[in-house]
């Protein structure tokens, strides 16, 4: 693969395989697919037998398999056929897209299938994800955000000869295969961790003391009981990150791996007071809304961070503050949470509430080694998401200059 340095006027890419080097053509997407629409089906129309089609509504239903899918018996044309690319074309999922890889599927009004006549598929599917910017600004503008047939086959699109297509489109799908791989990895790993923290927590698992020893029996203390320096965050709204002091926010903890992602980074507006700064030890919680319940524990990684109002902080004292804030990430936490935060109108959790959550503590000896153990699946966890976010910018750099 080389770059190409000239005749940047012409209708050729900035990186490319050497062996190419006719200038591409200009066209629209219409040219060279044909475009079939989804349409709408009611309970009678599918049921739950083997007889009849595969039935994707949506992006959520994009598989390649043909088990726990529903079957749709009627006959019609609004199918989308293997290799063809199925694209949303309604809802929040505008721009999801997917390779058919079963014979037939029927598809729902949220989506529509692209059938490639001139183009391979592959080619016009990563071509494709290069607009993704384009289809959501183009569906904002609706009361339901949603794509017309005219802004897809309207689409402008260069394109190169159909081996330089196919050449383009094998490269970027062995890219795609790596982050297949890699977020297969990622959510073996994520099932192994929550299967082993269920077992440590329940005691079923447990980890022996010195000459093989057991540990002591495990008691029940509230958090309350185990934390201090329990307060509120800041009432300010966020600016502009300065360089060096960060805001945290609920939107700021990501929903799955409850770490600090902000989007972009800010920083707290007005003057800063040292008692709204996160500190080693510090678990914070979401007290309000629908992600009430989310939890953040400090770390130092994350540099100086200062703790928003719909956030509360707790700092754990005596013992292991990530073996505490493992207990968070429990199915039983979980359960408190939505029995704790029913109430009439928004969900919420005050202080006082968060307080009484029970927490089962062993000897600080047990509770690291716990800690040691779960810690040291999630640091290969956030290694493989690492990878994964590191695959997936290359690819989009390269969807940038392998296109005109």
């Amino acid at each position: 693969m080389i770059a190409n340095k000239k005749n940047k006027k012409k209708r050729v890419p900035e990186l490319r395989f050497g062996e190419f080097d006719r200038e591409w053509i200009a066209a629209k997407l219409k040219d060279g697919i044909e475009l079939v629409s989804g349409q709408h089906l009611t309970p009678e129309n599918y049921n739950n037998s083997n007889i009849g089609f595969p039935y994707f509504t949506g992006p959520s239903d994009f598989t390649d398999s043909n088990e726990g899918v529903s079957k749709w018996t009627n006959s019609s044309t609004h199918f989308g056929l293997k290799n063809d690319v199925l694209i949303t074309v309604k809802g929040n999922g505008v721009g999801k897209m997917s390779i058919q890889k079963l014979e037939k599927v029927a598809m729902g009004r949220q989506l529509m299938s692209i059938s490639a006549k001139k183009y391979s598929s592959e080619f016009i599917y990563h071509f494709l994800l290069k607009k993704l910017n384009l289809f959501v600004a183009l569906a904002s503008g609706n009361l339901i955000p949603g794509l017309s047939r005219k802004d897809i086959l309207t689409i402008k699109v260069n394109f190169p000869s159909l081996p330089e297509q196919k050449k383009i489109a094998t490269f970027l799908s062995t890219i795609d295969q790596k982050i297949q791989q890699l977020t297969r990895k990622k959510e073996l790993l994520e099932s192994y961790k929550k299967g082993l923290m269920q077992q440590l927590f329940s005691g079923e698992l447990r980890f022996k003391g010195e000459e093989g020893k057991g540990y002591p029996d495990w008691e029940e203390k509230r958090l309350g009981e185990i934390a201090k320096n329990i307060s509120y965050g800041m009432n300010s709204a966020a600016t502009s990150f300065d360089g060096k002091n960060k805001y945290v926010r609920i939107t700021d903890i990501d929903e799955n791996s409850r770490n600090f992602q902000p989007k972009p980074i800010t920083t707290p507006e007005g003057k800063l007071d040292s008692k709204y700064l996160v500190k080693e030890g510090d678990i914070l919680f979401a007290r309000t809304g629908a992600s009430v319940g989310k939890s953040y524990l400090y770390n130092k990684n994350d540099g100086i961070l200062y703790f928003a109002g719909f956030l509360i902080r707790f700092s754990i004292d005596k013992d292991n503050p990530f073996f505490v804030f493992a207990q968070t990430l429990t199915s039983r936490y979980r359960k408190w949470v939505k029995v704790m935060s029913m109430r009439s109108g928004q969900p919420g959790i005050n202080a006082e509430e968060y307080k009484s959550f029970k927490i089962l503590l062993p000897t600080l000896q047990e509770q690291e080694k716990i800690a040691d153990c779960i810690s040291t699946i999630e640091s290969k966890i956030n290694s493989i998401q690492t990878q994964i976010t590191k695959t997936q910018t290359f690819k989009r750099g390269l969807l940038q200059k392998m296109f005109v």
